[in-house]
């Protein structure tokens, strides 16, 4: 009987571990990101604080998915959303955004993708009417260790007709499945199934 508590007990102590090591990471992570992004976005912080800053000064932020959330970010915070070109205030283009933050997460792709398109807005069927994800392909270069697979696909959602450009999606994934190997349907099917159980 002994033997069996100090078995338990080694598994406990395990999974504590296990439990503290990743949010330690998830919260190292995060810092990491954000450091990053800000040292990417000080330039346009710079400008900011110039007067006569313009909507051209905003644009390579913006154009950049890298950059185009906390661009906006920082512009609402500033007062000066005005200036955030009005052709990425679209739901499509802040679900780029988030996508490409949430793949740039050392827990999960850990990197940026160095190329992301836009494929097709795919409705959810079943118990969410009228809700839909964006769905996006993407690819990196070498020395990313993904770099072989070419094209993946990646999800952002869910959405609504209530939903705003640049509200946080928290539907972000992808299974790192290649283009070739699967459809914008099949990724979303999974994903959405995921998350109407979780809600539950």
């Amino acid at each position: 009987m002994q033997t069996f508590f100090i078995i338990v007990g080694a598994v406990v102590v395990s999974i504590v571990i296990f439990v503290v090591y990743r949010l330690i990471s998830v919260r190292n992570g995060r810092r990491k990101q954000y450091e990053a992004q800000m040292k990417q976005l000080q330039p346009l912080l710079d400008a900011l604080k110039k007067p006569g800053v313009s909507e051209n000064d905003i644009r390579p932020f913006v154009n950049n998915f890298r950059t185009r959330s906390i661009t906006h970010e920082t512009l609402l915070n500033e007062n000066k959303l005005n200036l955030f070109p009005a052709e990425y205030l679209t739901i499509e283009k802040s679900a780029e955004g988030d996508l490409a933050n949430w793949l740039s997460f050392p827990t999960e792709f850990d990197s940026y993708p160095d190329e992301m398109e836009h494929l097709e807005k795919v409705m959810v069927k079943g118990d969410q009417p009228g809700s839909y994800f964006h769905v996006f392909k993407f690819r990196t270069n070498e020395p990313h260790w993904a770099a072989k697979y070419g094209w993946m696909v990646g999800i952002s959602g869910p959405y609504d007709e209530s939903s705003q450009p640049y509200e946080h999606a928290y539907g972000n994934f992808s299974n790192l499945t290649k283009l070739s190997d699967t459809t914008p349907g099949k990724e979303v099917g999974e994903i959405a199934g995921l998350l109407s159980k979780m809600d539950r």
